[in-house]
Formats: structure tokens, C-alpha cells, sequence
């Protein structure tokens, strides 16, 4: 039981090939470049929620 309860470590996913893969998926053209600007945009949304 001790076995199954043991501490691990969790990191945070790296999510830009999530989301290229996502926009190819759905057929845009310059996915990396957008792929970017999200992870962007999601960096900065999560710093102001996290400010309330």
C-alpha cells in the first residue's frame, strides 16, 4: 500500500505542440507563428489572474 501512495514529481506540460497541432488540425498555414502568440497570450492571462 505504501508503494502506491508514494510522492511524485509533477512538471508542466509543454503545450506548443499541443496547439500546433491543434491550428494544422484545423487548417492554418502558419500554425507555429500562432502557436506562439497563444502561448504568449495565455502566459500573460495567467500572471493577471494570478495578480487578483
Amino acid at each position: 500500500m505504501q508503494v502506491l501512495l508514494r510522492p511524485c514529481a509533477m512538471i508542466q506540460p509543454d503545450l506548443q505542440p499541443y496547439i500546433e497541432a491543434t491550428l494544422l488540425c484545423h487548417g492554418y498555414a502558419h500554425y507555429s507563428m500562432w502557436a506562439q502568440k497563444l502561448l504568449l497570450f495565455a502566459k500573460l492571462l495567467k500572471m493577471q489572474v494570478s495578480s487578483l
